[in-house]
């Protein structure tokens, strides 16, 4: 054992708060109050978008991702789905299978067969 070399590290104020002090957790940002529903999550283009439409009734038509279309006012929406309605029924819509969303430029008066 006299052959063996011991290297003595020396105990600094350093080592000593590294072992014991536990890594510093980051606070989370507070969420932006300019959310669409407050405190759930923050706002995006589409949901200004969504509420011009559905503040001004404005008819749309909504292509999905086989190439029909849907013409309709947009009466709700949430993190996946759109709600429109179509004639007199409500459909609901995920926005997975949505292409586009544009202003429906053709006559419109509640019928979607026009």
């Amino acid at each position: 054992m006299s052959g063996d070399k011991w290297i003595e590290i020396p105990h600094t104020q350093r080592s000593a708060r590294a072992r014991v002090s536990k890594p510093q957790v980051p606070s989370k940002p507070e969420p932006s109050k300019a959310a669409s529903t407050p405190g759930s999550r923050t706002s995006y283009v589409q949901d200004a978008f969504y509420q011009h439409l559905i503040t001004g009734r404005i008819p749309v038509e909504v292509t999905f991702l086989d190439g029909t279309t849907l013409v309709g006012t947009i009466d709700g929406f949430d993190t996946y789905a759109i709600l429109v309605v179509s004639g007199d029924e409500e459909v609901l819509l995920f926005k997975s299978a949505i292409r586009a969303i544009r202003r429906y430029v053709g006559a419109f008066d509640g019928d979607p067969t026009l």
